[in-house]
């Protein structure tokens, strides 16, 4: 963690100071979104209600965003991320309201757009074609070990000392993030590519096609994201005996696993025929979403966390190799603009997927139990994830 403190004199340092305060930040808390709605009594539909809101929000947020970076210094666009961070946290006071969960949608959408599109802007200005892959592992060992500890303190706390405690602790990091990007000095040369490019109009969102169908691989990716990040973080949760602590202790034994696994294979990946890799790393994935499906609490213990291992390696390798794919694509053209239109599609379209889900959900069988429908939703995403294998590769040298 010292990395993150020390002076961000170069692009790298400023996106590992980011990526490292805000790691810590979504640890601490809106990693345990998902359960804390479900402990609050929210169902499949009302949680997919949720996600759609923070999608449809996401884009809104984004088309302000857009047009406020050409005025604002970069060191404003950060700060602002910490701010509505402090924002979202603050909607939990208001959680007897009935307008708690509209307002913590609608503010973790606009936080979830400043968070990514900064971090996906600094990170495309740090890699090449040629180490893509290895600085992409490197990313994702870093955000694993502060992520994980962050997952694991915000468990303790939650469960020991409660939210208020929780909250006063972000705050005071966020507070910290701010004051740090404001003090240290920075390069500008991310703040001149983003203000060469003008704002997206909807003329040419709606009208976008290229050769390698982004759009409808950025579809599918936005809606696999909260699969993994909502959804399967309910399936754990039902598997520890539902217990924010337990669930963080988990996660942390799976962050060294993979942690040991990623700096094996990170090296290597730029390395191997790229196309075989991302062949291997679908179908890794689809198997992945199918033992999501056959995983029960019942299960022999051996067994049982064999499967969580290989689910949470099999999904990992794949968004190695998915975004080597993509930031090799956006370093071959106008990586700014591909990155606001992989946003903007993803999150469009993981607002009307989930908007659907929630119908889908309200009337469920009364046959079937919650888990029972989690797990036809896995083994129906195992084979709609067939469809990440219509990206190609870049051809570009």
């Amino acid at each position: 963690m010292i990395r993150i403190f020390s002076s961000p004199r170069s692009l790298p340092h400023i996106f590992y100071a980011f990526t490292g305060f805000h790691s810590l930040l979504i640890g601490l808390f809106l990693f345990y979104v998902p359960v804390y709605l479900w402990e609050r009594g929210a169902d499949l539909a009302g949680i997919s209600a949720f996600i759609a809101m923070v999608g449809f929000s996401f884009c809104g947020s984004l088309w302000l965003w857009d047009r406020l970076r050409r005025r604002l210094a970069f060191k404003d666009i950060i700060a602002a991320s910490f701010f509505i961070e402090i924002a979202a946290l603050s909607t939990i006071f208001l959680r007897e309201s009935i307008f708690f969960l509209p307002c913590l949608a609608v503010i973790l959408g606009a936080y979830n757009c400043f968070f990514w599109i900064i971090q996906r802007v600094l990170f495309v200005s740090t890699i090449s074609a040629d180490n893509s892959g290895k600085k992409f592992g490197n990313f994702q060992i870093y955000v694993a070990i502060i992520f994980k500890i962050a997952i694991f303190t915000g468990g303790f706390i939650l469960e020991k000392y409660g939210f208020i405690s929780l909250y006063f602790l972000s705050v005071f990091f966020s507070v910290w993030g701010v004051l740090y990007f404001y003090i240290q000095p920075m390069q500008h040369s991310v703040a001149e590519e983003m203000s060469q490019t003008g704002p997206l109009s909807l003329a040419f969102l709606w009208n976008f096609r290229d050769r390698q169908r982004s759009k409808i691989i950025f579809a599918l990716d936005g809606f696999f994201l909260y699969l993994e990040s909502y959804f399967w973080i309910i399936s754990l949760f039902f598997l520890t005996p539902k217990s924010f602590l337990r669930l963080g202790l988990l996660v942390i034994i799976l962050a060294i696993v993979l942690s040991i696994i990623f700096f094996i294979i990170k090296n290597r990946i730029d390395r191997a025929d790229k196309q075989k890799v991302y062949l291997l790393a679908v179908a890794l994935y689809m198997a992945g979403w199918y033992m999501r499906g056959l995983v029960r609490k019942n299960m022999d213990d051996y067994i049982l966390y064999s499967l969580i291992i290989c689910i949470t390696f099999f999904t990992s390798f794949f968004r190695l190799a998915f975004n080597k794919r993509f930031f090799d694509h956006a370093k071959h053209r106008n990586s700014f603009k591909y990155i606001l239109l992989k946003s903007y599609y993803s999150q469009f379209y993981l607002g009307i997927i989930f908007a659907g889900l929630a119908l889908c959900y309200l009337f469920p069988p009364n046959f079937l139990k919650v888990t029972q429908i989690l797990s036809y939703t896995y083994f129906a995403s195992s084979g709609l994830a067939l469809l990440y294998l219509l990206y190609p590769a870049s051809k570009a040298k």
